[in-house]
């Protein structure tokens, strides 16, 4: 497990405290975007509200298996953090250090039912999401499948004939889109007996060339092996 120093500064006058991390740290977490401008940043370091932006980037890294080293400092001046920048995205810069994702852990059939599969689907998409943001800039979205169903009938899909295995796997696949760009698609799959192979859509996302297309394909295998 890697190991990451932050400092939690506290003001000494009020309930108030930012978790200093590195920019290149929180830049390669791919979620620049769904930061306050409450949070503050200098050259250096980023300082996220201790709620809820602080447990935003501590649940990521958990995801990285990763650990923060955390020292504290209390600070006397009242007026310490007003001499820091407003948080904005582009101030992270442009140096990124990205941390890999540990493995995900495929479901078992038996373990299938509809809240599982749309919250592997939401995991997927967030994931992939987070790393299109740092290693595939140029990416045109990234969309959960089941987002507006409730995952019934991809469910009895999987799980419709009775089978002597509970395996279930992953494919991907990369094709040029309906009308222009290139798709990646992930699938939850099956082998039946008598229906051969299921396989049910979770994640898209849409590229502008093959390469990134392939390049999410790949990635998403090697977080699901």
């Amino acid at each position: 497990m890697k190991t990451i120093e932050a400092v939690l500064h506290r003001d000494a006058n009020s309930d108030l405290a930012w978790l200093q991390l590195p920019k290149p740290i929180v830049k390669g977490l791919g979620i620049d975007h769904r930061l306050s401008r409450q949070n503050r940043t200098d050259d250096r370091f980023i300082y996220l509200r201790d709620r809820p932006d602080a447990r935003l980037v501590e649940l990521v890294l958990e995801d990285k298996l990763v650990e923060l080293s955390i020292s504290e400092q209390v600070h006397e001046d009242d007026d310490w953090v007003e001499r820091l920048a407003h948080y904005r995205p582009e101030l992270l810069g442009d140096s990124v250090e990205y941390l890999e994702d540990q493995l995900i852990e495929l479901p078992r059939a038996d373990e299938l039912n509809a809240q599982t599969i749309c919250k592997y689907a939401e995991h997927l998409q967030d994931r992939a999401q987070r790393y299109c943001n740092v290693m595939l800039p140029e990416h045109e979205w990234v969309a959960n499948l089941l987002e507006f169903k409730d995952g019934a009938n991809e469910v009895y899909s999987l799980c419709q004939v009775a089978s002597f295995s509970n395996t279930v796997g992953l494919m991907t696949e990369s094709r040029r889109g309906n009308c222009e760009g290139y798709v990646c698609t992930a699938y939850l799959t099956r082998l039946l007996p008598h229906a051969g192979l299921v396989a049910v859509p979770l994640v898209s996302g849409k590229f502008w060339s093959w390469d990134e297309a392939d390049r999410l394909s790949r990635k998403i295998q090697d977080w699901c092996r």
